[in-house]
């Protein structure tokens, strides 16, 4: 080789190392990848906009993923990774199923960021070619819909929107339609039951129902207002004057309680309704007044997101929607951020998290939603280890439209979740609901809840001696209604329902006990503002109720309830460890008389009443004296109308009494209340004294400053 060619290879061999150094380097710090409506997929992902056949960002979330992991398969992956997600819809035809190939570290997080919350769309909906009718109906094309279970990854295949049928929904320009039902307003009512749980008769009798009747279904409140199912028809006869379910009811069925039903061609007859004819694949819709029928969605994918095992993650600004059951699943996974998203138009969930520690929700839109808004469950309950999962700064409403019964807007359990500065509000049914210990519920704003139920709360627990440690303070509870039945007129041939009944601000329900309920601030929150009902080692402290109907109510529940699924959950709970009895003491203590609701204290509270009858009960107490905590509360009657508390004293075997509060003190189980005018005002949800008010004597601590919520839109 001469000197030339020598020369000539060692220059090629030297630009060959140094392009490949070059795309080593480029590859290892390449963090940033871009997706795009318009984009490819046999792109490289690497730029907003395309410079060459093969650059510029990809066309789906898959590729991005997919990259993603070849990045790190390959040693790669040393800076946070961000996925740059344009403006556009993105169509979801199966979930997208992170695990801890997609997962990033405590210094290197990846985050999927859309350009906009308004603008980027993530979809779990088909669109459909429909065909007008004569009669002015559309004739939609449906594709063939995966509605086995085990498509989806809900933690919840039990529950009772399993049941509702045909299993998906259809809306037009991204309002929900109504699947066909009767009555199209309002409910229809049993008369009287044919048998316990399995047929009835109704006051209003149905239409007839032409042809077969396989798919028909009810919507039922079966005995009660607080629990609603689904469930098949078997039988409507000729005249419509009695209905057979395939299954049994829940509860025995009860005169004056509501159903409907649905899911039949013949209730095809308002407009917003639709009906799924399964022999010819399509859905018959009937559609709304004036509506524009340009885009006709069907919700098809199950999940759109679901997270296992995966660390380190965030998802902010987008809108999640269409999901047939919930949005986004996370299952064993930590470090995962949901950050200015909205979630709607979910089959059932938002959001579902279990056994899963520090999940953020934040700064988020949640509504309209089948089933719940959003559940978290987290941490170790036996070493009572926190999750530190979050759900902060949100806006829940138009919570639970398929299912109108426990199925709050949120729902914790597990150890140590916060939830803080969130607006609930326009809601079926409860707006948190507690189960575990140690949840701080802090700094919320909760208005118009309860709208389609009964013996309903604002934020509720209920049933477990041993959900010890959380903490309920600084929110602020309004106008929480209470839908039910409130008797039945035989003259009239119908059952009769008002509103608001049965509604309750906080609700401690079923023995459920160790609450601090403190510094929040209620106005008109339904028949009751706070409720214990028959629980434990409960602290009612420096908290503002105005109302005009009852202020709290502490109850004994000795007959009226089943104690042996108390005494088995605390059986089986921890609450023998050291670990328990330190953070416990109550607790650890013997019960004096496990049927009595012990060891309960009032103390510093300022309660008002509005009510202008002379007969009503403003505090209801069914304590044992001994071991019962009443002192330094401040109570007045705007209307100068008596206060009444009714009472029994169990450790002394009184009967009921009901007397006004003035005399009520003189019995001496409450002490060094008063009762005056507090000189208070309420305005933009802030709580005012005047310098001269006797309130500051109870040592009343004003948290309304506490109370804040930013993202409310």
């Amino acid at each position: 080789m001469n000197r030339f060619d020598y020369l000539e290879t060692f220059r090629k061999t030297v630009i060959a190392i140094i392009i490949g150094q070059t795309a080593i380097v480029q590859s290892a710090t390449a963090t940033d990848y871009y997706i795009s409506p318009n984009g490819s997929d046999e792109a490289d992902g690497l730029s907003e906009k395309p410079t060459s056949p093969t650059t510029g960002p990809f066309r789906t979330l898959f590729k991005a993923q997919l990259s993603i992991r070849a990045l790190k398969k390959t040693g790669q992956f040393s800076e946070p990774i961000t996925v740059h997600v344009s403006p556009g819809i993105f169509d979801i035809t199966e979930s997208l199923i992170f695990d801890a190939r997609d997962s990033g570290t405590t210094d290197k997080p990846i985050l999927w960021q859309g350009a906009s919350r308004d603008e980027t769309i993530i979809t779990a909906g088909k669109s459909l070619a429909c065909s007008v009718t004569e009669t002015s109906r559309l004739i939609c094309e449906i594709p063939k819909t995966p509605l086995s279970a085990e498509n989806t990854t809900d933690q919840d295949q039990n529950s009772r929107l399993d049941n509702l049928k045909p299993g998906f929904q259809i809306y037009i320009n991204d309002t929900k339609l109504t699947l066909a039902r009767w009555p199209n307003e309002m409910w229809a009512h049993i008369k009287q039951p044919t048998s316990t749980n399995l047929s009835f008769q109704p006051y209003e009798p149905p239409p007839f129902l032409d042809g077969e009747i396989d798919g028909l279904q009810t919507h039922i409140f079966p005995g009660n207002g607080w629990y609603d199912e689904y469930l098949d028809v078997a039988n409507v006869n000729q005249t419509g004057s009695n209905i057979s379910l395939k299954y049994p009811t829940k509860y025995p069925l009860q005169a004056g309680r509501q159903f409907i039903l649905q899911n039949h061609r013949s209730l095809l007859d308002a407009p917003g309704e639709w009906y799924l004819n399964s022999n010819k694949n399509t859905v018959e819709i009937i559609p709304p007044i004036n509506s524009n029928r340009d885009i006709i969605t069907m919700s098809f994918t199950p999940n759109i997101l679901s997270i296992n095992g995966a660390n380190n993650l965030k998802f902010s600004n987008f809108t999640f929607v269409y999901s047939r059951k919930s949005a986004i699943t996370v299952n064993k996974s930590h470090f995962v951020v949901f950050g200015n998203v909205d979630i709607h138009h979910a089959g059932t969930k938002a959001i579902d998290v279990n056994a899963s520690d520090n999940i953020r929700i934040e700064n988020s839109v949640i509504h309209d939603t089948g089933g719940a808004g959003v559940t978290v469950d987290g941490g170790d309950l036996i070493k009572l280890a926190p999750s530190r999962n979050i759900i902060e700064n949100n806006h829940f409403f138009n919570i639970s439209t398929n299912i109108f019964t426990s199925h709050p807007a949120i729902l914790v359990s597990g150890v140590g979740t916060t939830i803080s500065h969130n607006l609930i509000e326009r809601s079926s049914n409860i707006g948190v609901m507690i189960y575990g210990n140690n949840h701080t519920i802090s700094g919320n704003e909760l208005n118009h809840l309860c709208l389609d139920c009964a013996d309903c709360g604002a934020i509720y627990s209920g049933g477990n001696w041993s959900s010890r440690g959380n903490l309920i303070k600084h929110n602020f509870i309004s106008d929480i209604m209470g839908y039910g039945l409130d008797h039945v007129d035989q003259v009239a041939n119908t059952a009769i329902y008002k509103s608001p009944v049965e509604g309750r601000g906080i609700y401690i329900d079923n023995g459920s006990s160790g609450f601090d309920i403190s510094n929040n601030i209620l106005i008109n929150p339904g028949e009751i503002g706070i409720h214990i009902n028959g629980g434990r080692d409960n602290r009612i402290r420096n908290n503002y109720i105005e109302t005009n109907q009852s202020a709290v109510w502490i109850l004994n529940r000795e007959k009226r309830m089943d104690w042996t699924q108390l005494q088995e959950r605390l059986k089986n709970s921890p609450h023998t460890t050291k670990v328990w009895k330190n953070a416990y003491p109550d607790l650890a203590k013997p019960m004096n008389n496990y049927l009595w609701p012990e060891n309960n204290e009032v103390s510093e509270n300022i309660l008002i009443s509005t009510n202008t009858a002379q007969n009503s009960i403003f505090i209801r107490y069914e304590i044992p004296m001994k071991s019962t905590s009443i002192y330094k509360n401040l109570i007045w009657s705007q209307n100068s109308q008596p206060v009444n508390v009714r009472y029994q004293i169990l450790d002394e075997a009184s009967p009921y009494k009901t007397t006004n509060w003035q005399d009520w003190i003189k019995f001496g189980t409450e002490l060094d209340s008063i009762y005056a005018d507090p000189c208070a005002t309420l305005q933009n949800k802030s709580l005012q004294f005047c310098e001269t008010s006797p309130a500051k004597k109870l040592n009343f601590i004003n948290a309304t400053d506490q109370i804040s919520i930013t993202n409310s839109k």
